[in-house]
């Protein structure tokens, strides 16, 4: 209180913050990026952290471009982030047994990857995950035709009945010869064992080729008569018209009645099949 003018800033009744600032040329004092530093030791600290930031490698740090369409910058961008030099440059590992059809996608994925800015490691994420997916459809798809062929087979069983071993061997033999074990085996590819309907078709074309009404392959040198429902139904006519079997049906002691009995029965299978 002695009369004389204080110099100390802090002092100056408007704060160290304002002080401090005013110490600045005029042009400098506006600036916002100064006037959120409360106190000059507040600036230096600031200051002083910058320069540790930007001290660093210049390659380490990336700069996000403002204009999307700078191809330029993106793909500057893009490479310090690890998108390789070209399409050709990402490592892809595809599952094994992978289809034509998942070889050609990946190929033409490549590019548009590229210019989407993928990196290695995001491809290589992409690639895994559609491996996953075509491996878990592949399995799915196996379970399916194995079931499908299963009820085909229990189906066909039911309705071929001792026939059925005979046409199992008798219709990839008459595939064969119409096309070749080529055909065989492209049948079996796309599904051939689980079509009832296509397999019934190839029972009937096995019993036209037949020699002399007979299907060959029953097994130890027998063979099995094959009529048509009409052919079995005027057997049947004709076997109730002959006396001598007419009276072997009868009678449970003529020496003929197990034989004509089991004529009969394969006739009346024949005249009346399941299903129709």
């Amino acid at each position: 209180m002695d009369g004389t003018t204080s110099t100390d800033p802090a002092g100056a009744g408007g704060g160290e913050a304002k002080s401090w600032l005013e110490q600045l040329p005029e042009g400098m004092r506006a600036d916002k990026n100064l006037a959120k530093y409360e106190s000059l030791e507040a600036f230096a600290s600031g200051h002083l952290n910058a320069l540790k930031r930007f001290g660093k490698d210049p390659n380490s740090l990336v700069e996000v471009p403002s204009k999307p369409d700078d191809e330029k910058a993106w793909g500057d961008l893009w490479g310090k982030l690890g998108r390789p030099e070209a399409p050709e440059g990402y490592q892809l590992q595809l599952a094994e047994g992978a289809s034509e059809d998942d070889k050609a996608f990946v190929e033409g994925f490549r590019a548009v990857a590229f210019k989407a800015g993928m990196t290695q490691t995001q491809m290589a994420a992409a690639i895994g995950y559609l491996n996953e997916v075509t491996g878990k459809a592949g399995e799915a798809a196996a379970a399916h035709a194995e079931a499908a062929a299963a009820e085909t087979t229990k189906t066909l069983k039911a309705e071929w009945g001792d026939k059925y071993d005979v046409y199992s061997k008798e219709i990839p033999k008459l595939i064969e010869d119409l096309g070749g074990k080529e055909a065989v085996e492209a049948l079996n590819q796309e599904g051939m064992g689980n079509s009832p309907t296509l397999l019934k078709i190839f029972a009937k074309f096995a019993d036209l080729r037949a020699e002399h009404g007979k299907l060959p392959g029953g097994g130890g040198g027998e063979t099995e008569t094959v009529n048509t429902p009409y052919q079995a139904q005027m057997k049947l006519a004709q076997l109730h018209g002959d006396q001598a079997k007419a009276k072997a049906l009868q009678d449970k002691n003529d020496p003929l009645h197990k034989a004509v009995m089991k004529e009969r029965e394969d006739l009346l299978k024949q005249a009346y099949p399941a299903g129709q």
